[in-house]
């Protein structure tokens, strides 16, 4: 099956198969298609600084490609194996998901990451960051003014040459999480009141509630039920579905609240 039509099958099935409330936000995580997702969410996820976790980015091929290396790893194969898999899996993903700048970053630097211990080389994550912007922009220079590609390469540099300072400064996990979260803030604001003129004064305290839920729930169990029917495994199907489509139906009825109160500046 070629990937372009792989990718149409699992927006067929989402259309078909997922609660309403579920499949704008299963099309966005999976394969990168916005299109069943109603406006004014869209809108609120934009206008709270959150529209990052909608688009197929770095939180979404770690998690895949964690839960990919896990689960063959559990299943016996060979780490030299596993790593040659997931080293064929990035670029498949990157087409499947549109071939996006974000997640033409992520895979590369994924598959920089993949060598690196399959070779047990010692790469830098800044010559993989940097190895990556020049292959992008060599396939397209244009992408060099498009938002997602500078959102994505400003938070991925401020991470890498910062992250280490901040995780040894702070010991529990809340406050290196509040730590990273603020950086990446920082890091995204000047692009962002460049293109939208305007910050929620919330996107922080959302992001730091959001994220984690959807790092360790959400997408997790959207790739489950993806993957439970692509093996036609029916069971539990539908609770898992009632449940995060009443989990996204709360998130999102709080997140148009949220917006409605104009809290932007």
């Amino acid at each position: 099956m070629k990937i372009q039509q792989l990718r149409q099958q699992i927006l067929t099935d989402i259309i078909e198969e997922y609660p309403q409330d579920l499949q704008g936000i299963a099309a966005s995580l999976l394969i990168g298609d916005r299109s069943l997702l109603p406006s004014d969410i869209e809108e609120a996820y934009q206008d709270l600084g959150l529209s990052h976790v909608l688009a197929v980015s770095g939180l979404h091929v770690g998690v895949i490609g964690g839960l990919l290396f896990w689960l063959l790893i559990r299943s016996g194969i060979p780490r030299e194996r596993t790593y040659a898999f997931l080293f064929v899996f990035y670029p498949f993903y990157m087409v499947m998901t549109g071939c996006t700048p974000l997640v033409m970053r992520a895979s590369l630097m994924a598959m920089a990451v993949v060598t690196s211990l399959r070779f047990r080389l010692n790469i830098h994550p800044l010559d993989g960051i940097s190895s990556a912007c020049i292959l992008i922009l060599l396939i397209n220079p244009y992408y060099a003014f498009h938002i997602g590609f500078q959102l994505s390469f400003l938070i991925a540099f401020a991470l890498i040459v910062s992250s280490q300072v901040i995780l040894k400064q702070y010991k529990t996990p809340f406050a290196q999480l509040v730590s990273l979260s603020t950086l990446a803030q920082i890091a995204l604001f000047p692009a962002v009141i460049y293109h939208f003129h305007q910050i929620s004064i919330l996107s922080l305290p959302l992001n730091l509630i959001y994220v984690p839920i959807v790092s360790v729930f959400i997408l997790p169990l959207v790739l489950t039920l993806a993957l439970m029917k692509m093996l036609s495994i029916g069971i539990f199907f539908d609770i898992i579905a009632a449940f995060l489509s009443h989990l996204i139906s709360f998130f999102h009825d709080a997140f148009i609240t949220i917006m409605n109160l104009n809290l932007r500046t």
